[in-house]
């Protein structure tokens, strides 16, 4: 009888969302004042955390896999703000994973359908019967536009009652880009009123992050891929390798097309025919581009099929050059893995480049519109072998000193007291 009275108020619920009927009631309580005064910091509650972001993220599973190093708990709870293709496994943690027994093509395209149907506000709804559940001590959001914006519609809800602590780690554009967006900033200013703790991988973000009302805590950078742990083996000289590995993404942040324009225009200066170029996650866009480049331009240049993060490491230790544009990003993954392992890295400036590299010195700091500001770099770098053994040394004392995995579970930690 249970399971018939629960199927049905789902079925009803669906239908009212259907009709853009919103039945989570509005009122005017701002959570994030609530909960600082009623924390279960004060009490000896067992921690039990529920993430909400993106389960087929790379940087989320790196995320868990801090999270099970640090020993903080043994048990987490996943709801997915993206759409399920697996039950992934994890060492030493337990993760229960939203819709729990549901994977597959099937949760995939259900997912997407009920996405279609009601605005995502089904997300709402079963996030509030999961936290209702399972009485989480800490939510946390990994994003704000996927992740945080299914809390909006239940954050106010009176019959919610959280007194845990809810935070919110941006990942890049949420607010520097996304601040700026009229359509956008009405829902962020809801994220900003109830979140406890705001993360980042900058520090510009707490500016953004006042305007929209944010009264919370704020730590920065804390960076969602935890950190890194570094080898100690020879890496051989960066001045002997011919490789050039370019970002491929060209979306609503990637701007690749970008690299390759900087890439074409070089190309009618100075001889590249002893150079390699390579672009990984490349959009479609982009994959006609580097056909055009081939053919035209005579480059010895192609697309990388899709391959394991292991052997696409391969190709960062045999780089001379990483090349990654966007109009806004956090700290690139990519750019801190080429680094370490000796790539000169060029990133545009409207990331956390400008935290770990020193423009001219230590790698480029672009702007990612600069097609001849990038080019100019690009030149340099393929031709100053002095410049680029250099900036392989300073790089990886760099990442040892700012992006070290101890570093990153101390602050993991943190997070979670």
């Amino acid at each position: 009888m249970k399971i018939y009275l629960a199927k049905k108020s789902v079925f009803f619920h669906l239908i009212c969302m259907r009709k853009k009927v919103d039945f989570f009631s509005e009122n005017v309580i701002h959570l994030a004042k609530d909960l600082k005064s009623n924390s279960p910091q004060d009490s000896n509650l067992k921690k039990r955390i529920m993430l909400i972001g993106m389960s087929e993220s790379s940087h989320l599973h790196s995320w868990i896999n801090g999270i099970a190093a640090s020993g903080i708990v043994t048990e987490i709870w996943l709801f997915p703000s993206d759409f399920p293709v697996k039950k992934h496994k994890y060492a030493n943690i337990h993760v229960r994973q939203f819709p729990y027994f549901f994977f597959g093509v099937l949760a995939n395209l259900t997912f997407r359908l009920l996405d279609i149907l009601t605005d995502r506000l089904w997300r709402s709804y079963f996030l509030y019967r999961e936290i209702k559940r399972i009485k989480p001590t800490h939510l946390h959001f990994h994003e704000t536009q996927h992740g945080a914006f299914i809390f909006n519609a239940i954050a106010n809800h009176p019959k919610m009652n959280f007194l845990g602590k809810v935070i919110v780690s941006t990942w890049g554009s949420d607010l520097i880009v996304y601040g700026n967006i009229e359509s956008q900033k009405e829902a962020i200013k809801r994220v900003m009123s109830w979140t406890n703790l705001l993360t980042s991988e900058r520090t510009e973000d707490l500016q953004i992050a006042l305007k929209h009302g944010f009264l919370g805590e704020f730590k920065s950078p804390v960076y969602i891929t935890i950190g890194k742990r570094f080898d100690l083996e020879q890496l051989g000289r960066t001045s002997e390798r011919r490789l050039i590995i370019i970002k491929g993404y060209q979306d609503n942040h990637g701007r690749a097309l970008n690299s390759l324009e900087c890439i074409e225009k070089l190309s009618s200066i100075m001889n590249l025919e002893k150079f390699i170029f390579r672009v990984f996650s490349a959009s479609e866009s982009v994959k006609l581009k580097v056909e055009l480049l081939k053919g035209i331009n005579g480059l010895n240049i192609k697309v990388l099929p899709y391959m394991p993060k292991i052997e696409l490491m391969k190709f960062f230790r045999e780089s001379r050059v990483y090349l990654g544009l966007a109009i806004s990003d956090g700290l690139s993954t990519s750019m801190v893995e080429a680094m370490s392992l000796g790539a000169f890295p060029i990133q545009s400036r409207n990331s956390a480049a400008p935290d770990f590299i020193v423009d001219g010195v230590s790698g480029g700091v672009v702007d990612p519109w600069d097609i001849e500001g990038i080019t100019e770099i690009l030149a340099k770098a393929l031709t100053d072998d002095e410049l680029v053994d250099r900036a392989s040394n300073i790089n990886v004392q760099t990442l040892r000193k700012k992006y070290d995995w101890e570093i990153g579970l101390s602050e993991l930690v943190r997070i979670y007291d």
